[in-house]
């Protein structure tokens, strides 16, 4: 059986509330479901602070983020 794949944003994460909420309906999930679960961390949010606190561009296209090449 095909795992059910959740991303999970960083949004989310910093949400203690919401993400009570969130694994109490994965638990529910779990009693009456017997399909696979994958969590993915997305956490972008996380992400681009650290970029700007390490002073590195946030770059993104098209949604996705691009890596800045390592400048020597």
């Amino acid at each position: 059986m095909e795992p059910l794949i959740i991303k999970l944003g960083g949004v989310l994460l910093d949400n203690e509330k919401a993400l009570t909420r969130f694994f109490t309906a994965l638990q529910e999930y779990r009693t009456s479901h017997s399909r696979p679960l994958v969590i993915v961390h997305g956490g972008g949010c996380l992400v681009d602070s650290l970029m700007k606190k390490l002073q590195l561009p946030v770059v993104k296209k098209q949604g996705l983020r691009v890596t800045p090449r390592r400048s020597n």
